[in-house]
């Protein structure tokens, strides 16, 4: 029986199948789900050229980091909306910024998770073929039961 399950999420296909199994095994225990996304980049505080007009005609200043933040946002609100459609109740949401891999393992030691759920493959490009996926690194490390969802 889980307590507590942890969902890596990104916003990608295999982060939304981890989202529902993980909510559909929590909500089977009664358990707490945390959304954890992780941002590898928080962005500057310039405002890129392409709104550099907008920020003079409209008054509005929109940075990097405003808009990566805004993205990150409304990756953890559509992964709410899905864990609640797959029932599950206790959702707490977590945004950090860092590498993905050491950031999941971290908190699931300090806050003693039961389980991981991940997608085998998310948003990485070239780097994770060359150096290793989040995935794989979780999974090799994780200080407790960790959860593939198959790929459909």
């Amino acid at each position: 029986m889980f307590r507590k399950v942890l969902i890596a999420i990104d916003g990608s296909g295999h982060s939304k199948r981890a989202v529902a199994y993980g909510a559909k095994i929590a909500a089977q225990d009664g358990a707490e789900v945390v959304l954890f996304h992780v941002m590898r980049h928080l962005g500057s505080d310039r405002v890129p050229p392409e709104l550099e007009q907008l920020e003079h005609i409209e008054h509005v200043r929109l940075t990097e980091a405003d808009m990566l933040r805004s993205v990150a946002d409304a990756v953890v609100t559509e992964a709410r909306d899905l864990a609640s459609t797959a029932g599950a109740t206790n959702v707490q949401s977590v945004i950090q910024d860092g590498d993905p891999a050491t950031q999941l393992l971290e908190y699931s030691k300090a806050h003693e998770v039961d389980l991981i759920v991940i997608g085998r493959r998310g948003l990485g490009g070239l780097a994770s073929l060359l150096l290793g996926s989040v995935s794989q690194k979780v999974t090799h490390a994780a200080p407790c039961a960790c959860l593939l969802p198959p790929v459909e």
